[in-house]
């Protein structure tokens, strides 16, 4: 269950009669919260990771006028609109913004473009992958980046920060995570890249 009490649909579950229409339909609160942001960023529920990412979506779409490859990236962002409304009484699950995010996720379902959990994610600077992952190991710190490797979730994940130099897990750099499904898989990346066996 989310937050606010609704159902979770995984990613590969969604078809396009769970998903409204338009922002005019009442449901569109509803689903929002069929995805957890804060669980997905955080093993904490913390609310910090969501909202990072939420607000790099939302200022990427006002600058150049992009939206998310991702559909957990779509979803996190209408997660993070209802949260908003909820908590302000605004109306941001009504905004252009918004319809525009709902025609992208409406599109990726309908052409099957929908990944369960993202192989690859590019995060924002300030993304905690401590709060993601939990515990956290380092793999490597050179010049000017830092890998990190946790579970989580019957996964593997190798983290890499970029700008790091004192290779701790939370400065600041924007993070490339990367899934494995398997420790061989990651282990094989690592050594691959880093020669670190």
């Amino acid at each position: 269950m989310t937050s606010s009490g609704y159902a979770e649909i995984p990613n590969e579950l969604l078809d396009l009669d769970a998903i409204p229409a338009s922002v005019e339909d009442p449901a569109i609160s509803r689903f929002a919260v069929t995805f957890h942001g804060y669980a997905y960023h955080s093993v904490e529920r913390r609310t910090d990771n969501c909202v990072l990412v939420a607000h790099a979506t939302r200022e990427r779409w006002f600058a150049e006028g992009q939206l998310p490859a991702l559909v957990t990236e779509l979803r996190n962002a209408l997660f993070y609109l209802q949260r908003s409304d909820h908590h302000t009484g605004g109306d941001d699950l009504q905004s252009l913004y918004a319809e525009q995010l709902l025609e992208a996720l409406r599109t990726k379902v309908g052409l099957g473009d929908v990944e369960s959990v993202p192989d690859h994610e590019r995060l924002p600077s300030g993304y905690s992958l401590q709060d993601r992952l939990g515990l956290l190991e380092q793999v490597e710190a050179s010049g000017d980046e830092a890998a990190f490797a946790g579970d989580r979730d019957g996964f593997f994940y190798v983290g890499v920060r970029e700008g790091s130099h004192s290779g701790e897990p939370t400065i600041d750099g924007p993070v490339q995570l990367r899934r494995f499904d398997s420790a061989a898989a990651r282990h094989d990346f690592i050594a691959s890249h880093w020669g670190v066996h």
